[in-house]
């Protein structure tokens, strides 16, 4: 009867010893993988633009985060690295093909972590199309000042030779009395010309 009961015990002992030697080893290995409890990434969140992207994460503890990534999600052979161990973390991814798909993971030490089993992805954006702006030129329009015959006021101020009838006889000609400003043509400018000049 003892005996049985040294056997039971034995073999209870052993039986601990087992399971605090496998829980031990993953302690251990945690420990030494720098992986340790609380540095699983939380909130993960891409910001990504033509030909780069940002990927930031929280964690309860200090860790270093590895992205590992790639255009094939059976393929992740890019990685960034973080310098520093930190709890919010951020990684930039470059350089990118504009449009096109990303898969990534994030690994701390031996443990790799992912989207329910399935690599995180995004979409960079398209590089779009060069546009040369157009410039609109908008004519700037020709007043034409048709002469009115000048009113003399009652002092007669004006003298007869800038009288409308008078000087539209010259317009279109060349006639130099008549052609005040000198460009070699007699028009609605040397009329308002004349009128300046022979104000009394």
């Amino acid at each position: 009867m003892k005996s049985k009961i040294k056997l039971a015990l034995l073999i209870t002992i052993l039986f601990l010893g087992g399971v605090a030697a496998v829980m031990g080893v993953k302690v251990a290995r945690t420990y030494f993988s720098g992986a340790a409890a609380g540095t699983a990434p939380q909130n993960v969140r891409i910001l990504a633009d033509k030909t780069s992207a940002t990927i930031t994460w929280q964690t309860d503890k200090n860790a270093m985060g590895v992205v590992e990534y790639g255009a094939n999600q059976a393929s992740l052979l890019l990685r960034a690295l973080e310098n520093t161990p930190t709890t919010s973390h951020r990684v930039v991814l470059s350089p990118l093909k504009p449009g096109t798909v990303y898969y990534f993971r994030i690994r701390v030490g031996d443990e790799v972590y992912d989207n329910n089993g399935l690599p995180y992805s995004f979409r960079t954006k398209s590089a779009a199309a060069a546009v040369s702006p157009t410039v609109a030129v908008t004519p700037v329009p020709t007043v034409a000042i048709s002469p009115t015959a000048p009113t003399a006021s009652s002092s007669g101020s004006l003298v007869t030779v800038c009288q409308a009838a008078d000087f539209k006889k010259q317009f279109g000609g060349h006639n130099p009395a008549y052609d005040f400003d000198k460009n070699g043509v007699v028009n609605t400018q040397d009329w308002l010309l004349c009128l300046q000049k022979n104000k009394k």
